[in-house]
């Protein structure tokens, strides 16, 4: 539905997008000066070839083409709009103030629903990463645990490896040690037997 600008510009513009007169490019040239303000969002587009450029005024909030238009052609006067004729009055050309009202209610939820979901998309990108990250921090605790596991197995196995060493110096330790003790009874009792045969030999002589 075309603002109160845009029916003026499609009023008041020929064919070929030229104005049908000097006073309505005034007119236009007043709205485009003020559209292309900085309060304004709007963007130019040009008609076909010799035809004018006019600021196209849809992107641009109504209350601010209201006042655009008011500030141009001056307050409506009672039961008629500007450029319209006798017939429309405003509420059936630009809506009511609560339905204009409305509408900028529900282009601000819009607006605020939009960021929002911007905002969870954010938070959800940067929950992302931090499982990322958990992930990658997880892999390194298992990566030396297995580091560990391997240096301990490793350990323990040198530990039974030592152990079964010295068990085994330790029993041929005590087996000579018996073998020495044996050796040294065997001589001893040798000797003695040796000695009294000595003396029995000497006495049957």
């Amino acid at each position: 539905e075309p603002n109160r600008i845009e029916m003026f510009a499609l009023t008041h513009t020929r064919k070929d997008g030229t104005p049908v007169d000097d006073h309505s490019k005034e007119i236009m040239d007043q709205f485009q000066q003020l559209l292309s303000q900085p309060e304004g969002t709007s963007s130019s587009t040009s008609a076909s070839s010799g035809a004018s450029t006019f600021v196209s005024s849809t992107s641009v909030a109504s209350t601010y083409v209201d006042e655009i238009y008011t500030q141009v052609m001056g307050p409506e006067r009672h039961g008629r709009v500007r450029r319209y004729g006798f017939g429309p009055i405003p509420t059936s050309i630009f809506g009511s103030t609560s339905r204009r009202r409305s509408r900028v209610i529900l282009s601000t939820q819009i607006e605020n629903a939009q960021e929002m979901l911007i905002a969870a998309e954010q938070k959800f990108t940067t929950a992302t990463e931090e499982l990322s990250n958990v992930k990658e921090k997880l892999s390194h605790v298992k990566e030396k645990l297995s580091h560990v596991k391997e240096t301990f197995e490793e350990r323990l196995i040198e530990v039974q490896r030592k152990t079964r060493e010295e068990v085994k110096e330790e029993f041929e330790e005590k087996m000579m040690e018996m073998q020495r003790k044996m050796q040294a009874q065997m001589q001893a009792q040798i000797q003695e037997q040796m000695m009294q045969m000595m003396q029995q030999f000497q006495q049957k002589q």
